[in-house]
């Protein structure tokens, strides 16, 4: 783990800990007074606020991680701003509607989209609660429950429901516990319904007969002799270097003439470029595929990913950990 997310980590449990010291104090209090009722709203919906000023900071009021896979999720990405935005705005209205109605009707719009957002859009998840080495999710789950559980708080005071906190706690536990064990998250699920018809599109504009270049750069290593310096002929780095040869790496590239014919799951290539001339096709989505060397028991794969495509021409890379790279340009012809 990174020294910035240690250091997000513990700024987040600060937050929290002052939050629930907080809580405990209110539960502490005699809440037959009206003007403290009315006090105390007000300062739930500052926490409520500054959860949510937290949230979007530190990538916790909306996630996409697929539990604790950690990966780069810049703080200004679209949907955490229009989420966070949404949220904070909302509740600033709500807060200083003088209208008791209106208070009402604003926080539970944004109670809604939030809880829409948590279950289908949150990610997170599939952990629990249980912090992991790679990114803290039992700290997003324990945040959400935070939010949860002051925004419960908050409607119950909009609507003078006469509970105690730990009722409050309890259903807010109760949501959160079947968000971990039922870990929807619908931007995948839609993303994938989206790659999956990109994809379908862009294999459908393959299918043909190419004809173009294929592309390849070719490292090779040369050996030379270092020419000694008459100014350092006699130091110690030259005596331990003078018989050592100096290796000069050399790229160059290569270019010939290739065809190639797609159809619906298969690419033959014209000279062959591996073991076998016809290999298994498959697209993830608009740019990026992969093809299958079906002759070999491991089933070999190459990921391709393609740079332009149009109905009549065809730009791509073969890419492979151990082998060059391969750049085919190519137009369709009709055989």
């Amino acid at each position: 783990m990174s020294v910035g997310l240690h250091f997000e980590k513990m700024i987040a449990y600060i937050i929290i800990t002052i939050s629930i010291i907080v809580w405990y104090f209110y539960r502490k209090k005699n809440f037959s007074d009206k003007k403290y009722q009315k006090l105390e709203v007000q300062k739930l919906y500052i926490v409520l606020l500054a959860l949510i000023v937290v949230g979007f900071f530190l990538r916790l009021d909306y996630s996409e991680m697929i539990g604790d896979i950690y990966f780069d999720e810049p703080i200004f990405e679209i949907r955490n701003v229009i989420f966070s935005s949404f949220s904070f705005f909302i509740i600033l209205l709500s807060w200083k509607s003088n209208s008791l109605k209106t208070k009402r009707n604003l926080f539970f719009i944004e109670f809604s989209v939030w809880l829409l957002k948590l279950l289908f859009f949150k990610g997170g998840y599939t952990m629990g609660f249980t912090p992991t080495v790679g990114y803290p999710v039992g700290l997003i789950v324990v945040f959400d429950f935070l939010s949860l559980l002051t925004r419960l708080w908050i409607g119950s005071k909009l609507l003078d429901i006469k509970t105690r906190i730990f009722n409050i706690g309890i259903m807010a536990f109760v949501f959160i516990s079947f968000k971990i064990f039922i870990p929807i998250q619908l931007c995948f699920k839609l993303n994938d319904l989206l790659n999956t018809k990109k994809a379908q599109e862009t294999h459908e504009l393959m299918i043909g007969n190419w004809k173009g270049s294929l592309i390849q750069n070719v490292i090779n290593f040369d050996t030379v002799q270092p020419v000694k310096n008459a100014l350092d002929s006699n130091s110690l780095i030259a005596i331990l270097n003078q018989d050592k040869p100096e290796i000069i790496e050399k790229q160059k590239t290569i270019s010939i003439d290739i065809r190639l014919k797609i159809d619906s799951n298969t690419i033959i290539f014209k000279p062959n470029l591996f073991i076998t001339d016809t290999l298994l096709l498959e697209m993830y989505s608009k740019t990026y595929g992969t093809i299958y060397d079906t002759t070999n028991l491991n089933m070999t794969s190459y990921e391709i990913y393609i740079e332009s495509i149009t109905p009549d021409s065809l730009k791509f890379e073969i890419q492979d950990m151990i082998k060059p790279i391969y750049i085919l340009k190519l137009k369709k012809t009709t055989s």
